[in-house]
């Protein structure tokens, strides 16, 4: 058997009751046992001895009281200190802290727990068990029923408790409880709060900009495909409309078959407008812009559809019709609310509904741009457009920009005219949100800058004049040798004397063998070994004044502005039908 030996060093110094009772106790023995027999040295008169025994009592209860004073009070100012401290910190703490008996009575808690739930300072002060603050709580959660079933579950067991609580006013408070341990005893639980709102808006964000990241990479290498497949698909354009054209006006005298040549070139023309499309989706269209009024656009596009839309579905409007013109290209102003209303009317045939369609002015602040819109603060035009239809999945929300991407059955569309929309809105420098639930309809929210610029707004071109004719001397080059010989029939066709080559390096030989021999210069912009760009810089550093048109599909690396920096006269968008040829090689002539 081990015997244990108490240190009483340590019990002494570390133990402040035990220092104080050790040195009461001590001193009183010492007054008892010795401080009779000292008066007895000195008082013999019983009657005296009586009084100074009182006074002596007297004397003890001062003394051990100054004594007993002095042990505790530097403890007590380090209690007092310590408590001051620990309530500091209580309250300085970024979480609410709450703690309560098992008997429910609210034992301690801080500022912040009485902010976060706004809670009145006084309730808390006066409460006597938390059943009042429990219905403040309860009143501000989505879920209450939960949370109380939670919190009775944790009070009948001795575990931590860990969950994220959402309120009605969309802050989300993390929720962790402990149990209150004291001499090993539970007395009770710790809660506290942490307000999440921020971190969690700021991952809900993030986790937006990230999508719109890969949605516009997605996008941008969607359209670079686009493009390649527009230039290829404009040089068989360009045959079509070339060689139909020709035979068309050669066959004066055959009716029938001018017809069948007729609906040639219709096809042609709704092919050239689905490249248009694809260009405009992949942004690579050149469009003349100038400022409108949007709200005559929206006027006329629901004119039409009133006559279109069956009966069974009500178009509402709230068109303010003094906002500020946009600078935009008409035609795509009707592309925009064309292609999302008669989405629209696709998601409500079935059951019929309400169209709705609005237009107002806006102007968006830094916390709309923060916290909403991916857009620069400033003035812009609200376009609003709201179905009651079907409405749309999170899956199909996420996919109705791409294109050829269409939830409609089969011949039902191309699934391009969302796509077109995006790209539309996107070269405006605007931005289109969509917002949609499953049998809660759809709703089209399109912001579009307001124009800055003061220029008018330009009036359409009458009818053109018959197709211009001439005599000159024209060089043309394009490395499709289709395209090319087709121009050239063109050309001759329209009285022009023309020499026509498929070789960008042969062209410039035979230019600068003999630079005068020719009036006016042809060529594609994308050829092997030298860019119709480069073919037009090495041209005009010969002979600067030669008037010179270039043609494209589509290239990243050039445009019209760039293209009459380097020197042409003249640019021409493929496919290039004779009306536009004839119309570019007279004014470029003109010019010169």
């Amino acid at each position: 058997m081990k015997l244990r030996f108490i240190n009483f060093y340590s019990l002494y110094f570390e133990n402040t009751a035990f220092k104080v009772s050790f040195i009461y106790a001590g001193f009183s023995v010492l007054w008892i046992l010795f401080s009779d027999q000292i008066l007895l040295w000195f008082v013999n008169d019983p009657e005296l001895l009586t009084i100074v025994q009182m006074l002596k009592g007297w004397l003890f209860v001062i003394v051990t009281s100054v004594i007993i004073f002095l042990l505790l009070r530097k403890e007590i100012t380090r209690l007092k200190e310590t408590e001051n401290v620990l309530w500091a910190t209580l309250h300085s703490t970024a979480d609410g802290i709450l703690v309560v008996s098992s008997e429910g009575k609210v034992i301690a808690s801080n500022s912040r727990f009485a902010n976060m739930w706004s809670i009145p300072p006084e309730i808390i002060v006066d409460a006597t068990s938390d059943q009042e603050l429990i219905e403040y709580v309860l009143k501000q959660l989505e879920d209450p029923e939960k949370f109380c079933r939670r919190v009775d579950n944790l009070y009948q067991s001795s575990v931590d408790g860990f969950e994220e609580v959402c309120l009605k006013d969309g802050r989300v408070f993390e929720c962790y409880t402990t149990p209150l341990i004291q001499n090993n005893i539970e007395t009770g639980r710790v809660w506290s709060f942490h307000d999440l709102t921020e971190r969690k808006h700021a991952k809900e964000e993030k986790t937006k900009l990230e999508e719109r990241l890969q949605q516009s990479q997605k996008m941008e290498a969607i359209g670079t495909l686009a493009g390649g497949i527009a230039h290829d698909f404009n040089n068989i354009l360009t045959v079509i409309f070339g060689y139909a054209e020709l035979a068309r006006d050669d066959a004066n005298d055959n009716e029938k078959l001018q017809k069948d040549l007729d609906e040639v070139l219709h096809s042609a023309e709704r092919a050239k407008e689905l490249v248009k499309q694809i260009l405009t989706f992949s942004r690579r269209s050149d469009q003349e812009l100038n400022p409108l009024k949007i709200q005559l656009i929206i006027d006329e596009d629901l004119r039409l559809l009133r006559s279109s839309l069956p009966t069974t579905i009500a178009i509402k409007t709230d068109i303010n019709q003094d906002c500020p013109t946009v600078i935009a290209d008409p035609t795509q102003l009707h592309q925009i609310v064309m292609n999302v209303c008669i989405n629209a009317y696709h998601a409500m045939r079935e059951k019929g509904g309400e169209l709705s369609v609005s237009l107002q002015p806006i102007e968006l602040t830094r916390e709309d741009v923060v916290n909403k819109i991916p857009l620069p603060p400033g003035s812009y035009i609200k376009l609003s457009i709201s179905d009651t239809g079907i409405g749309m999945t999170s899956d199909v929300l996420g996919r109705i920009f791409e294109p050829y991407y269409t939830s409609k059955a089969k011949g039902e569309g191309t699934g391009l005219g969302l796509a077109v929309v995006h790209g539309i809105v996107s070269s405006y420098h605007g931005e289109i949100n969509v917002y949609s639930e499953p049998g809660k309809g759809t709703t089209f929210n399109i912001y579009l800058p307001k124009a800055t610029t003061s220029r008018e707004i330009i009036s359409q071109e009458k009818s053109p004049p018959p197709l211009p004719t001439g005599n000159e001397r024209v060089l043309l080059v394009d490395d499709d040798e289709t395209i090319a010989k087709m121009n050239g029939k063109m050309l001759e066709k329209l009285g022009y004397k023309t020499t026509v080559l498929n070789n960008s390096l042969e062209t410039l030989a035979t230019f600068q063998k003999n630079p005068n021999s020719f009036d006016l210069i042809i060529t594609d912009m994308t050829m092997p070994n030298m860019t119709g760009a480069e073919l037009t810089k090495r041209i005009v550093a010969i002979r600067p004044d030669i008037p010179i048109i270039l043609c494209t599909g589509y290239s990243d690396l050039i445009n019209e502005d760039k293209a009459k920096a380097i020197g042409v006269w003249g640019y021409v968008m493929k496919p290039v039908i004779m009306k536009d040829l004839a119309n570019g090689v007279r004014k470029a002539l003109d010019a010169s």
